[in-house]
């Protein structure tokens, strides 16, 4: 497995956050060089038997008296199918020159390796002791859904968690979700606060209605009702129209809302207007669209939000929001992709950036120049640049990068700095130098080595 490792001057990023698949292929340490070649940072790691990364210890140098402090600490314990049930962190303690725990993390899982349950704690220096962060409980049935999720809140006075709020759902024949209930703890119970009911057509997942009630003096009371209508072009849907009616506790209607939403052939939303029902007619609250355009290939080339302003008369009207226009070549890969906002002082677009890339035969990127847009040109400025060369596989064996002088018009070699990657025979880094230019010449400001 190839080894993803982020690399600054002080690495205290955790390479726990995620399950690590098994491969006998792992990183035991890394070193960070600085440019007389001294060793400046030390991270080590551990394996368990089936190559879980169990442990990542991270120190640095400190250069007053030559001892190596700790930065940051992770371990963690795996179930046999590989799932973390258990994550410890740590922080250096410089006057107990020790590691000290700042936060646990305790997961469970069911037979089938799905996510039950999380509890984790963090430790409060100042009072010295621990207080829950997140806690919550799910059921999850042999379909894989979720049926219920409890969450909790830690009490401060007992320094325990209590439980705060149930979502319970039911599902139908189709795997849809035909209702959910909430309830809150109370008094040592839960109380119903809230209920959602749902219809669909047909065998699709097309939702039609919605009801949403609230509970009342032991019984529910209708407070919302959607209905979902759609409007299909071409064997698309090209719009949906939901209705919304608000009720009071008698079950009259105080507020009835619209909302319409459309979209394009490729199914991506590009328009959505609020309304509200008043006085015998609708009011639009909110109103956007977006206009797409595609070339041959089917690569949005362009695209404009606009949103709708009210107002009397002539002042109602669209105004510009966004707008982003690309290239692509042949094979669709983008050349270039500028961006614009509405500028409302003058009513017209401003530019915002210009990114313009260029590749290699394999597809690869060799160049990638950023512009910025100069208001009083009124036209692109060079910002940025940043240069790429590959190995036969495909792997990226130098970055280049340089800032653009404005005055002389040219890239500034004082502002330039390089990368360059060595690799194994399976593709992963195990060297990294890193120069900046400086007197005509390249200068190695820190190298990095993994073990």
């Amino acid at each position: 497995m190839q080894k993803i490792v982020t690399y600054i001057v002080f690495v205290i990023v955790s390479l726990l956050t995620c399950q690590l698949s098994a491969s006998p292929n792992q990183v035991d340490s890394i070193i960070q060089v600085n440019s007389k070649g001294v060793v400046v940072a030390r991270s080590y790691f551990e394996y368990d038997a089936n190559f879980y990364q169990t442990m990542a210890m991270h120190y640095t140098l400190n250069k007053k008296n030559g001892n190596w402090v700790g930065t940051f600490k992770e371990t963690a314990e795996y179930d046999n199918d590989g799932n973390i049930t258990k994550r410890i962190t740590s922080y250096w303690d410089i006057d107990g020159s020790k590691w000290s725990e700042m936060s646990r993390e305790i997961n469970t899982y069911d037979r089938e390796g799905r996510l039950t349950g999380v509890n984790q704690l963090k430790w409060i220096l100042e009072r010295s002791r621990w207080i829950g962060s997140q806690r919550y409980e799910r059921e999850i049935n042999e379909r894989g859904f979720v049926t219920n999720h409890i969450n909790y809140t830690w009490n401060n006075d007992n320094d325990i968690w209590t439980k705060s709020n149930q979502c319970s759902s039911e599902y139908d024949a189709y795997g849809r979700i035909h209702s959910t209930t909430n309830s809150e703890w109370k008094d040592s119970t839960w109380l119903f606060t809230t209920r959602e009911t749902f219809t669909y057509k047909e065998n699709t997942r097309r939702q039609t209605s919605s009801l949403t009630e609230r509970w009342k003096n032991g019984s529910w009371v209708k407070y919302h009702t959607t209905e979902s209508s759609y409007i299909e072009e071409s064997n698309h849907i090209s719009k949906r129209i939901d209705i919304t009616k608000t009720y009071d506790d008698s079950g009259s209607t105080i507020r009835i809302r619209r909302n319409t939403t459309s979209y394009d052939d490729n199914n991506q939303t590009i328009g959505e207007t609020e309304e509200t029902f008043t006085e015998g007619r609708w009011i639009t609250n909110n109103k956007w669209r977006s206009n797409t355009s595609y070339d041959n290939d089917g690569n949005c080339i362009a695209e404009t939000r606009m949103k709708w302003q009210n107002g009397y008369g002539d002042n109602e009207k669209w105004e510009g929001v966004s707008k982003v226009l690309k290239t692509f070549n042949d094979y669709g890969d983008v050349m270039s992709e500028e961006r614009y906002s509405w500028d409302n002082t003058h009513n017209a677009w401003k530019g915002i950036n210009n990114e313009q890339y260029d590749y290699d035969n394999l597809g690869n990127i060799i160049l990638h120049i950023r512009q910025r847009w100069n208001p009083v040109k009124k036209q692109w400025e060079m910002l940025s640049k940043m240069a790429f060369e590959y190995d036969d596989n495909h792997n990226k064996i130098r970055e280049t990068t340089a800032s653009w002088d404005k005055i002389h018009e040219e890239w500034d070699e004082f502002f330039i700095g390089k990368t360059d990657y060595i690799y194994d025979g399976e593709d992963n880094i195990k060297v990294m130098s890193e120069y900046m230019y400086e007197d005509n010449q390249w200068k190695l400001t820190k190298t990095t080595y993994n073990y």
